[in-house]
């Protein structure tokens, strides 16, 4: 698909087939997501940090409508130091389901800072580090903690809810961004 093409990106990124939601249901926007060319530092790391997140432990009341984050690649490079990536948060509300996507992200191999799009007036920031080092999907099964930073929903400009909070990686992968047709 051309560049073009690819901002046509459909939102079967998060399945939440964990929870047994069935993905047209949770995990799709008709919207297209926002591709987000980030600098390539972690290609020659051996580091993988794409998949999803989860608040690790209790959930702090202040996020009882988060349900998770994640962030893909797309496997498409824009050039040879560069990566193309998608991402989002997802909420679930009083049987309202919502996604915000990523609208700006900054990645290393120990880093991760992102913000989403606002919606109804609210959106979500992150500014964390990797606890763990290499490929992320080898510590979903234990469901071990491996990212950690403060973590803010933001509503109507101001900070409603921020806290440090620890996120353990489960492992889901679309089998498609791409919207079937126009």
């Amino acid at each position: 698909m051309s560049a073009k093409n690819s901002a046509y990106r459909l939102g079967i990124l998060f399945t939440a087939i964990l929870f047994g939601f069935q993905l047209s249901i949770f995990g799709q926007t008709d919207e297209s997501y926002k591709i987000l060319t980030v600098p390539d530092t972690i290609t020659n790391t051996e580091f993988y940090p794409f998949g999803g997140c989860l608040i690790y432990g209790k959930k702090p009341a202040a996020f009882s409508d988060f349900y998770s984050f994640s962030l893909e690649d797309t496997k498409q490079k824009s050039s040879a130091q560069k990566l193309e990536i998608v991402g989002a948060v997802m909420t679930s509300e009083n049987g309202k389901n919502s996604v915000f996507r990523m609208e700006e992200v900054s990645l290393t191999n120990k880093t991760l800072q992102v913000k989403t799009e606002t919606i109804d007036q609210i959106r979500y920031e992150f500014s964390g580090k990797y606890t763990k080092k290499g490929d992320l999907r080898r510590f979903y099964k234990n469901q071990m903690a491996v990212l950690q930073g403060k973590f803010a929903k933001i509503i109507n400009g101001e900070s409603a809810s921020s806290m440090n909070v620890v996120f353990y990686f489960k492992v889901w992968k679309a089998e498609s961004y791409y919207r079937p047709s126009q």
